[in-house]
């Protein structure tokens, strides 16, 4: 077998073949969903697997930027799925609040810690598509008790979005929810 060289190594932050294959065949099965929304991009792994997808798929990735592989990642990205994939450098707290595209999906994966997931799951709200689609990584014990379980079951209770389903693979977990549009939510409201 022919080895390859690595193109950069990751310092942390990884997405299982068990977590890639559920997305793609998630984003296979649900042919509306088309422009995707990423927090946190890291090493590339989640934007990956949501544009091998399909092939009608567009990503748009916001990253803090805190590794210096992140470039060379975005650059395959790039080269495998030319014009597919956008990323923004920045503080997903502050970036997606000034988004203004609206999205058929958004893929919470960044900072793990309270409160950065409730407020990355309640600012995803306003640019989500009406009974579009969250899909929450990391709601596992052994990532998500600093804050990711805590974020998603808040907004699930302030009937912000209904709870879908937990997907578990080995130690990882993924929480999926809609949109709710009913108005019992505030929807101008941003947390910063």
């Amino acid at each position: 077998m022919q080895e390859f060289p690595r193109r950069y190594v990751m310092g942390e932050g990884y997405m299982t073949a068990l977590q890639q294959g559920f997305l793609i065949e998630y984003i296979r099965q649900h042919e509306d969903i088309k422009n995707i929304l990423e927090i946190g991009f890291n090493g590339g792994h989640g934007s990956c697997a949501l544009l091998t997808a399909r092939d009608d798929i567009t990503v748009t990735s916001v990253d803090i930027y805190h590794h210096e592989y992140i470039d060379k990642a975005k650059n395959l990205i790039d080269e495998c799925f030319p014009g597919r994939h956008t990323l923004i450098k920045g503080d997903s707290t502050e970036v997606v609040p000034k988004l203004t595209q609206t999205f058929d999906l958004v893929f919470v994966d960044g900072y793990h810690v309270d409160p950065v997931p409730y407020k990355d799951i309640v600012n995803s709200h306003r640019i989500l598509k009406d009974d579009g689609i969250i899909i929450v990584d990391d709601y596992c014990l052994a990532y998500g008790t600093s804050g990711v379980i805590q974020g998603y079951n808040k907004a699930v209770d302030e009937k912000l979005y209904s709870h879908i389903d937990i997907f578990t693979f080995e130690d990882r977990g993924l929480a999926i929810a809609r949109k709710n549009v009913s108005g019992t939510w505030k929807e101008w409201i941003t947390i910063a």
